[in-house]
């Protein structure tokens, strides 16, 4: 429920709560408004209040996002700028695709700031929050909009089966059967690669032995509907950048299985490490599902690929539950819905190519 204010009762615990661990102290955190929990958090005994850290604890995947991705924004403006001004000299450019991009990601950006920030009634606290966001999204769209002048041409150029779906997707073209079916590929691999790490991570508990202690659980759940408009926005910018480091490894390496067998290992440690959890062999096997699937659809094409970002980050996320009485019901339920109706969206329009063979097939007649 976006209308509830940020958690105006905060109490802590600290125990030991895990029946499988009873050796292990877990602090658990809750926030409160309107009598209603608003927020929930469980980490380690030893690690400092939640509400005081400003950010998650250090997690060795997250962190290695971080750096990789100030690496790749302080490389984009110099080396991007300059790629790009060539290829706009040189008409190679496609303008319109980079500024529709850039404007969905500015756009997203802000409206989920919008619908999930706590605003306040001070007009000039107000206007320095959202000119806070406005130079980010402003700056993060920037960085988007050089990198699609500089590396796009290239991949039309060498690759040109990879964004066929996304200018048909440009063009307007939403029920064309290959956008249709890069959409449902991608969606279907980012919900099944989510279903197979949950699998995964509860096989401890399965197996009779105590989950990782070291996990950390944080949820917030004031949002609503603006959570899963950043969760999308920030999907956008995982997927364009992950993509464009793949095109760029392709570059330099000059052939396409050296960059793929970088990427692979990068996405496999990555995603491993964000999200296997504290055993090694949950860790390795997440890392490897992971690392497979955004190969497959990254080779697919760039519509499957951030399909399949978008479902991953959704579900990923937001919480999914069968409890439909529990307090977070209402956001998992929303995010599902919208992975359902993208697989379901894709699906309708891969079947138009059989339709329209079909109608072919029966002449103007209409089979009669």
């Amino acid at each position: 429920d976006g209308s509830l204010p940020h958690p105006r009762h905060h109490q802590q615990l600290v125990g030991r709560f895990n029946p499988t661990a009873p050796d292990v102290p877990v602090r658990a955190e809750a926030g409160f408004a309107r009598g209603r929990p608003v927020y929930f958090h469980t980490a380690p005994a030893g690690l400092p209040d939640r509400l005081r850290l400003g950010s998650m604890p250090d997690n060795p995947g997250e962190l290695f996002h971080e750096v990789q991705n100030m690496t790749l924004g302080l490389l984009a403006l110099p080396v991007g700028g300059w790629f790009a001004w060539r290829n706009w000299r040189a008409r190679r450019a496609n303008p319109r695709g980079a500024f529709l991009l850039a404007g969905a990601f500015a756009g997203l950006g802000l409206v989920g700031w919008l619908l999930a920030a706590h605003h306040v009634p001070n007009p000039a606290d107000e206007l320095s929050l959202f000119t806070g966001v406005l130079g980010r999204v402003l700056f993060d769209g920037l960085l988007l909009w050089l990198a699609y002048l500089a590396l796009e041409p290239w991949v039309r150029r060498t690759s040109p089966a990879r964004v066929i779906g996304w200018n048909r997707l440009l063009a307007g073209r939403w029920a064309d059967p290959l956008v249709g079916r890069e959409v449902l590929l991608g969606t279907l691999a980012g919900a099944g690669v989510v279903a197979v790490t949950v699998a995964l991570r509860a096989l401890p508990a399965w197996l009779g032995l105590p989950p990782d202690p070291r996990g950390v659980w944080d949820a917030t759940f004031t949002e609503g509907a603006g959570g899963l408009v950043l969760t999308a926005h920030i999907g956008v910018m995982v997927a364009f950048r992950s993509f464009f480091l793949f095109v760029l490894l392709r570059l330099l390496c000059r052939r396409e299985w050296p960059a793929a067998v970088v990427m692979l290992a990068l996405w496999g440690v990555t995603s491993g490490l964000a999200h296997g959890g504290g055993s090694w062999g949950v860790t390795a096997a997440v890392g490897g599902v992971y690392a497979a699937a955004r190969l497959l659809t990254v080779r697919t094409g760039l519509v499957s690929f951030l399909a399949f970002t978008l479902a991953e980050e959704v579900l990923i996320y937001l919480p999914v539950t069968t409890a439909t009485s529990a307090w977070y019901a209402g956001t998992g339920g929303l995010g599902l819905a919208v992975v359902i109706g993208l697989a379901g969206y894709g699906g309708w329009a891969a079947c138009r190519e059989k339709r329209v063979r079909d109608g072919d097939r029966a002449g103007p007649s209409g089979g009669r």
